[in-house]
């Protein structure tokens, strides 16, 4: 009886680990989302041909700042993106909220019921992949309109270096 209630306890914290594992990886997966938001909006919407980095520097990082339903309501007032994409975004935010502000309750149930891990599990893994999905979508916008803008594509991969080490190491600037 002693070893069945000891491995029950190990499956129950090898669970946890899990879903404790899975939540951080979404939510990480969800600022970097969060941060192209920010990155596309300045883009589209506020930077202009010719800005020098330290003005369009701040730009970005005053967008970064914002909340993600203040970036995507910014988005929507642009009209940047087409009704079928706005929703994806809507609903993307919602599953953030969901995670960040709710699902506590999910992670309780999780832990007792394997049919409830299973569906939060799937839950996170849609999350992570819709993310994934839109950041895509808006890297491959954001290049195209800086093509035609008349941007040499070295200086694009430049820029999106700059920008993968400065959220590699975040205190390095």
């Amino acid at each position: 009886m002693h070893m069945e209630i000891d491995n029950a306890k190990l499956d129950q914290a090898d669970d946890l680990a899990e879903i404790n594992q899975r939540i951080g990886h979404t939510i990480g997966i969800l600022q970097s989302l969060e941060d192209i938001s920010a990155y596309y909006f300045v883009l589209k919407v506020q930077a202009s041909k010719g800005m020098g980095s330290l003005e369009r520097t701040a730009l970005i990082e005053r967008a970064c700042k914002e909340t993600f339903g203040a970036t995507i309501s910014k988005i929507r007032n642009a009209k940047l993106l087409d009704e079928d994409l706005q929703k994806r975004f809507d609903n993307i935010k919602n599953e953030r909220n969901w995670l960040v502000h709710r699902s506590l309750n999910s992670r309780y149930q999780a832990m007792e019921n394997y049919g409830a891990l299973l569906k939060l599990m799937d839950r996170l893994n849609t999350i992570v992949r819709d993310a994934k999905e839109l950041m895509a979508l808006l890297v491959s916008e954001a290049e195209l309109f800086v093509l035609a803008d008349g941007i040499d594509p070295s200086q694009i991969e430049l820029e999106a270096s700059r920008i993968r080490d400065s959220w590699a190491n975040p205190d390095a600037h």
